[in-house]
């Protein structure tokens, strides 16, 4: 999923996304990309030491680097856990990479840290063709105090690790919790685990695949070193009820709300601090997102706008029999109106209409009569000035 964030070595926000392909397995084969506001590549980031970058993690830190995950499948004896014995095992990888040099400066193994046994998933269905995928890390997060939270969905796990030796510091959920789980706290599934500024932990709570609980949940759970105990503090549901098989995040919003992926169903909702549904929307029934995110973002494209004209009269009848024309610029934030020119030379263009924005692509009626040969679009923000004007085109290549 597109997410933005601040990355100090840039100075203003960018965008980062995950691009590549999909194995069958369901883990990715790619490269990380960081944007700027005219939606304009400035960096591409790639897993180091014989890895390609993961589909499920890029985290950019306050010093300048990524955390990012990927999957490694290796030959591996599974007979202990009832698997063959010549089998595979898809490691989880995570490494910090520095964004500038692409130099690895930390790598991460859950093989190396996390017995196989840990997991729920169960290994007498895999082999070298399909590993046993017994961790399967999809988020990585750094805490306030330096370390390093990881969540691994089929361990029912989230760990907190050192972030100099790697080792865990403890375990929430699965086989070997170190915290008593109280009532409503178990997990299943999870993905997106996030330190709150309390110390409390967010998580999205799949429930599912195979389905475990009724429905997925957002919970927040505070963890408390003294008593050992980990006790529900808040839990958000969608109703009706949705179950998510994969995917999904939290995110807390200042003020209070919380913004909810719903991961496979393609459902995005807002709450209110007391729990209030205050938002809902969803994608078309096929589409889905691995993660869904409220931020503020400004963006100004550096490709120019676009628009398409369709004629009024017959087919082929060009601009001057009427029609509409259809303004886009993609990306574009600020846009508040479009303005319709033409003119009987390029250098000659005037204003023939203005409508205000109505969305993505913006109908603009293009009256009867001669508004040609050459036509263009603008795009005219709050205070009318002009953001970006698109290529002009002849009415011979129009309608």
């Amino acid at each position: 999923g597109v997410q933005t964030c601040a990355l100090p070595i840039y100075g203003k926000p960018v965008l980062t996304w995950w691009q590549g392909s999909i194995s069958i397995h369901g883990f990715g084969l790619g490269e990380d990309v960081i944007a700027d506001d005219t939606y304009t590549d400035i960096a591409h980031v790639r897993a180091g030491n014989g890895h390609q970058s993961d589909l499920h993690e890029f985290q950019l830190t306050p010093q300048g680097t990524a955390l990012i995950t990927a999957y490694d499948p290796i030959l591996c004896n599974l007979s202990a856990v009832g698997g063959p014995a010549y089998g595979g095992v898809t490691d989880s990888v995570f490494q910090e990479v520095d964004v500038r040099t692409g130099l690895v400066m930390y790598e991460w193994t859950s093989i190396d840290h996390v017995a196989l046994e840990e997991s729920y998933e169960p290994a007498n269905r895999s082999s070298t063709a399909f590993p046993f995928d017994f961790f399967h890390l999809n988020s990585i997060s750094l805490d306030r105090d330096g370390s390093l939270l990881v969540s691994s969905r089929n361990t029912w796990t989230v760990y907190k690790l050192n972030p100099q030796s790697g080792q865990i510091v403890w375990r929430l959920g699965g086989k070997h919790s170190s915290f008593k789980m109280g009532p409503a706290t178990g997990i299943a599934w999870q993905h997106d685990p996030r330190e709150l500024p309390d110390g409390s932990i967010s998580i999205f709570d799949n429930g599912a695949s195979p389905k475990t609980h009724d429905q997925s949940r957002a919970v927040v759970e505070s963890l408390s070193p003294q008593s050992g105990t980990a006790t529900l503090v808040d839990r958000l549901t969608h109703t009706p009820p949705l179950v998510a098989e994969s995917q999904g995040n939290v995110q807390a919003l200042a003020g209070g709300d919380w913004f909810v992926g719903w991961g496979q169903e393609p459902f995005f909702s807002e709450f209110g601090p007391e729990g209030k549904l205050v938002f809902d929307a969803h994608f078309p029934v096929q589409d889905e997102s691995y993660r869904a995110f409220r931020f503020a973002w400004t963006g100004t494209p550096a490709h120019p706008p676009a628009f398409a004209f369709v004629p009024g009269g017959a087919a082929g009848a060009g601009a001057g029999a009427g029609g509409t024309v259809y303004a886009s610029w993609n990306g574009a934030t600020e846009v508040a109106s479009w303005r319709l020119l033409a003119g009987a030379s390029v250098s000659s263009l005037g204003t023939v209409a203005q409508v205000p924005r109505s969305g993505f692509e913006t109908a603009i009626p293009v009256p009867a009569g001669p508004v040609g040969p050459h036509v263009a679009v603008q795009a005219l923000g709050a205070a009318g000035q002009v953001l970006g004007t698109s290529a002009t085109a002849s009415e011979s290549t129009l309608g």
